[in-house]
């Protein structure tokens, strides 16, 4: 046979056969023999053609064509011993028609079968090219994926790729150290634990990235906060998010990428806080206590509460800074800073205003006797001598106190007034402390002539009970009443509650009064429930901090419920949120003994914003009482319809029954009632009734009124 000669594209091929292959086998019809686009090696066998493959020094085979008419075993055991020495290579054979032969080898590894008696024998120079074709797009894809899969692998940037179920198909080995995570195989549903950066809540799954990505939205520079569940600290991270779209546009699935910005996040934190914050004392400076007061100011404002701004100037702090050195005066104000911090509430805002004036912000008082008790603490927490310099040296200071609404309706106005008291008092003094209002002095006055009296109001029966209905929102029946307590005094009148209630509490007496309160109230709904015939009718009574210490408050409870005949399920005792501040763990006892009773409990005047949610949700809550001063500014007060949403949505998570307080108007009404407010009390339902009253309006339906 003429030797072909070979073009520059000639492929070589390694033939398994103990034959040579017919002329013209490996040329299509028409083709010039002497262009062979072919160069075959023979071997004997899969051994010789092994050996062939290891000669470094042979042409590498671009296909291998194996005769497998001689015998379809020893071709199968050829295509597998092929397989195992190069994965990669293809295989092509020339066999008979049986088709149980044919799958038999392409099971063991054939790319391609050519019958030698069915006519195809003709194609088999089209199959090798296919063959040899198909391996070349084979190797330039798997080289395609490796090289994507090497940049996947060196990007610092996370990656993880997911189908549109969420199911994770790829995670990078920067994802997988960000979010501390083993092999794609093993990642968790979640594998963010993603938590929003300013309030650290978890994101609800159907607002994390990757879920909105696979609903076609795109995400861009999201950043959230990162902890794995059990680990003690997590990481910033900056999120970018992309749907993963098929050919035609269809959304396939998802891709997120981020990175790490905890250094960043702190550098920037670290710049806030130096900003808002004095560098020597690590108070808060002017700037920064001005904009808490802004906000103190527009809360007190709409809750019609009172806050007092307290400002501290040391006494004599220049001579002692001149005579000690400004090391030693530093180290003073350092001392007082910490003073302070440490001895005033946790909610008491300190801070330094500059030089040696300090600042503190006392929010949601009652009478100015408060804010002068919080003085003399500050008076008191100041006096140890502290050792500077080698001397012995006093720390004292004058306080002048500002209260919002009287003295100021801004930030501004309240620390001018308080600067011009301050100088009142070093004007007294010094050491002391002085109202900018002078009404302190006749407020004090008639709250000794009232705690001298109040100590035989219940003696001489000055004490009277009003009673406001509760209403079912949802067709108008009354549901229960809330007592509330009264003091008519003989010579003064009548006495406002938030003058007399606070006195009682300090001076140990409302235990006794409070439960006066708790027997006549029981005492008399049972008789209404007889009267008119309303087994059903319920009653409210208001607890004190003091009362939910008493030791003696459960016994005293269900002694009232025997004398009083009252099913104890129809009884409910309100706390307000600043009992649960003072003593939590004892309240909480309490509380639970009560409901083991039978007793249900109300968080009342809840959006005042004292206790935490979550001190709450230990609370054995049957219901939520809105405060009336959400209510009666909804819906016209955006931030308070925020607030009463926030709440109704808490109540609800926690299974609770939400009351809303001071219902004035329809419009309030309706409102409260779209938002899932079962029950509410006000002045549209009924004012606060007297006892003999009761009973004729449980008789008439107020809506008709």
């Amino acid at each position: 046979m003429k030797a072909p000669q070979m073009s520059s594209q000639a492929y070589q091929v390694l033939l398994i056969s103990e034959n040579d292959l017919p002329d013209g086998l490996l040329h299509s019809p028409g083709e010039d023999p002497d262009q062979a686009v072919f160069a075959v090696t023979r071997s004997a066998g899969l051994a010789e053609a092994l050996a062939h493959l290891g000669n470094a020094s042979r042409a590498t085979p671009a296909v291998v064509l194996i005769n497998a008419a001689a015998s379809a075993r020893d071709a199968a055991e050829s295509c597998r011993g092929l397989q195992a020495a190069d994965p990669s290579l293809p295989i092509v054979l020339l066999a008979g028609y049986d088709p149980t032969e044919r799958t038999d080898l392409l099971a063991a590894g054939a790319d391609a079968i050519v019958g030698l008696d069915d006519g195809q024998a003709g194609r088999l120079g089209e199959v090798l090219r296919n063959a040899i074709t198909g391996n070349r797009g084979r190797a330039e894809l798997a080289q395609s994926h490796a090289l994507l899969a090497a940049a996947l692998d060196s990007l610092g940037e996370g990656v993880i790729v997911a189908d549109s179920n969420e199911r994770l198909l790829l995670a990078n080995p920067s994802a997988r150290e960000l979010l501390s995570i083993g092999d794609t195989a093993s990642l968790p549903t979640d594998v963010f634990g993603m938590y929003e950066v300013d309030t650290i809540t978890r994101i609800r799954d159907r607002e994390h990235p990757m879920a909105r990505a696979i609903l076609g939205e795109q995400v861009s520079d999201l950043e959230i906060y990162h902890r794995r569940p059990g680990a003690a600290k997590g990481r910033f991270l900056s999120v970018n998010a992309r749907p993963l779209r098929g050919p035609g546009g269809d959304v396939r699935g998802g891709v997120v990428t981020f990175h790490d910005v905890t250094d960043r996040r702190k550098a920037q934190d670290e710049l806030t806080h130096l900003s808002l914050h004095d560098a020597l004392t690590g108070l808060p400076n002017r700037a920064f206590f001005l904009e808490n007061l802004d906000k103190a100011v527009a809360r007190a404002r709409r809750s019609r509460s009172r806050l007092a701004v307290l400002l501290l100037d040391l006494d004599r702090f220049k001579q002692a800074n001149d005579r000690l050195g400004h090391q030693a005066g530093d180290q003073l104000l350092v001392e007082v800073a910490r003073r302070l911090s440490t001895g005033l509430r946790a909610g008491d805002f300190v801070g330094r205003l500059g030089g040696d004036e300090f600042v503190v912000l006392f929010e949601d008082f009652g009478h100015d006797e408060h804010a002068a008790s919080l003085a003399s603490k500050i008076v008191d927490v100041l006096s140890p001598t502290l050792r500077l310099g080698g001397q012995d040296v006093s720390v004292t200071a004058s306080i002048g106190i500002s209260t919002f609404p009287e003295c100021g309706d801004d930030s501004a106005s309240l620390l001018k007034t308080a600067d011009v008291a301050m100088y009142r008092a070093k004007e007294g003094g010094r050491n002391t402390y002085h109202f900018y209002s002078r009404t302190i002095h006749a407020e004090l006055s008639r709250r000794a002539r009232l705690e001298a009296n109040l100590k035989d109001a219940l003696i001489n029966d000055q004490f009277e009970l009003e009673f406001q209905p509760i209403a079912d929102l949802r067709n108008g029946r009354i549901q229960g009443l809330e007592a509330l307590l009264r003091w008519v005094h003989p010579e003064h009148g009548f006495v406002r509650p938030l003058e007399f209630l606070p006195i009682l509490e300090a001076t140990g007496m409302m235990c006794r009064v409070g439960e006066w309160v708790l027997a006549s109230a029981c005492s008399e709904v049972g008789e209404w429930q007889r009267m008119l015939n309303r087994p059903d009718l319920s009653i409210s009574v208001n607890l004190s901090s003091q009362q939910l210490v008493h030791r003696r408050i459960v016994d005293v409870v269900q002694r009232v419920l025997i004398n009083a005949d009252l099913d104890p399920g129809l009884l409910t005792v309100e706390v307000r949120e600043q009992a649960l501040l003072a003593h939590p763990k004892e309240v909480r006892e309490q509380l639970f003994a009560l409901t083991k009773l039978g007793v249900k409990v109300a968080l009342d005047d809840f959006g005042t914003g004292y206790a935490s949610l979550q001190a709450i949700r230990q609370l054995p809550l049957t219901y939520l009482k809105l405060d009336r001063s959400l209510t009666m500014s909804v819906p016209t007060d955006p931030e308070d319809v925020a607030v009463m949403d926030a709440g109704i949505r808490f109540a609800e998570d926690l299974g609770l029954t939400v009351i809303a307080e001071g219902l004035e108007v329809d419009e309030q009404l309706r409102f409260v009632l779209d938002r899932g407010c079962v029950y509410g009390q006000g002045h549209l339902i009924s004012a606060p009734l007297p006892t003999d009253s009761v009973g004729g309006f449980l008789g008439r339906d107020w809506r008709a009124a």
